[in-house]
Protein backbone atom coordinates (compact mmCIF):
# COMPACT_ATOMS: atom_id res chain seq x y z
CA UNK A 1 0.00 0.00 0.00
CA UNK A 2 3.05 2.08 0.30
CA UNK A 3 3.97 2.22 -2.93
CA UNK A 4 1.18 2.87 -4.16
CA UNK A 5 0.47 6.06 -2.12
CA UNK A 6 4.19 7.58 -3.26
CA UNK A 7 2.94 6.44 -6.92
CA UNK A 8 0.18 8.80 -7.21
CA UNK A 9 1.66 11.47 -4.56
CA UNK A 10 4.19 11.40 -7.45
CA UNK A 11 1.49 11.82 -10.20
CA UNK A 12 -0.18 14.53 -8.58
CA UNK A 13 3.01 16.78 -8.11
CA UNK A 14 3.77 15.71 -11.92
CA UNK A 15 0.31 16.83 -12.90
CA UNK A 16 0.68 20.34 -11.00
CA UNK A 17 4.26 21.25 -12.30
CA UNK A 18 2.31 20.65 -15.66
CA UNK A 19 -0.70 22.75 -14.53
CA UNK A 20 1.99 25.54 -13.55
CA UNK A 21 3.21 25.46 -17.56
CA UNK A 22 0.02 26.62 -18.59
CA UNK A 23 -1.00 29.31 -16.10
CA UNK A 24 -0.88 33.11 -17.52
CA UNK A 25 2.01 35.60 -15.99
CA UNK A 26 -0.04 36.97 -13.82
CA UNK A 27 -1.48 33.54 -12.38
CA UNK A 28 2.03 32.47 -11.82
CA UNK A 29 3.13 35.33 -9.44
CA UNK A 30 0.04 33.54 -6.89
CA UNK A 31 1.88 30.20 -7.57
CA UNK A 32 4.41 29.35 -4.42
CA UNK A 33 7.59 27.60 -5.84
CA UNK A 34 8.14 23.69 -4.27
CA UNK A 35 9.72 23.57 -1.23
CA UNK A 36 12.14 20.91 -3.12
CA UNK A 37 13.26 22.49 -6.02
CA UNK A 38 16.18 20.16 -7.26
CA UNK A 39 17.36 23.02 -9.68
CA UNK A 40 17.72 25.77 -7.23
CA UNK A 41 20.91 25.19 -6.42
CA UNK A 42 21.91 25.17 -10.37
CA UNK A 43 19.85 28.47 -10.83
CA UNK A 44 21.08 30.44 -7.32
CA UNK A 45 24.11 32.16 -9.22
CA UNK A 46 21.59 34.05 -11.80
CA UNK A 47 20.22 35.80 -8.65
CA UNK A 48 23.50 36.58 -7.19
CA UNK A 49 24.89 40.35 -6.79
CA UNK A 50 28.54 39.41 -8.94
CA UNK A 51 26.49 38.70 -11.80
CA UNK A 52 23.87 41.23 -11.96
CA UNK A 53 23.10 43.30 -15.08
CA UNK A 54 24.97 46.28 -14.68
CA UNK A 55 28.09 44.38 -13.95
CA UNK A 56 27.43 42.66 -17.04
CA UNK A 57 27.31 45.12 -19.23
CA UNK A 58 30.39 46.72 -17.74
CA UNK A 59 32.34 43.22 -19.23
CA UNK A 60 30.60 43.47 -22.28
CA UNK A 61 32.81 46.04 -23.39
CA UNK A 62 35.80 45.52 -21.19
CA UNK A 63 38.36 48.14 -23.07
CA UNK A 64 36.08 50.53 -23.70
CA UNK A 65 36.57 53.30 -21.23
CA UNK A 66 40.37 52.96 -22.04
CA UNK A 67 39.93 53.55 -25.58
CA UNK A 68 37.87 56.07 -25.31
CA UNK A 69 39.90 57.73 -23.02
CA UNK A 70 42.76 57.52 -25.43
CA UNK A 71 40.77 58.60 -28.28
CA UNK A 72 40.11 61.85 -25.93
CA UNK A 73 43.42 62.04 -25.53
CA UNK A 74 44.35 62.18 -29.12
CA UNK A 75 42.17 64.43 -30.19
CA UNK A 76 42.84 67.17 -27.65
CA UNK A 77 46.31 66.81 -28.98
CA UNK A 78 45.37 67.01 -32.06
CA UNK A 79 43.55 70.37 -31.56
CA UNK A 80 46.39 71.41 -29.30
CA UNK A 81 48.90 70.86 -31.90
CA UNK A 82 47.29 71.72 -35.14
CA UNK A 83 48.72 69.14 -37.00
CA UNK A 84 45.73 68.02 -38.90
CA UNK A 85 45.20 71.47 -40.53
CA UNK A 86 48.92 71.77 -42.15
CA UNK A 87 48.33 68.40 -44.35
CA UNK A 88 45.51 69.49 -46.19
CA UNK A 89 47.59 71.88 -48.96
CA UNK A 90 49.20 69.19 -51.13
CA UNK A 91 46.24 67.67 -53.48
Amino acid sequence: MLNVSRRSHCLLRGAQRAQSRYLSSSSRRLVSPPANDPWAKREAWRHSPEFGKVKQLGKMFPGFTLGAGAFGLYLAWDMMTGSSEKEHGHH
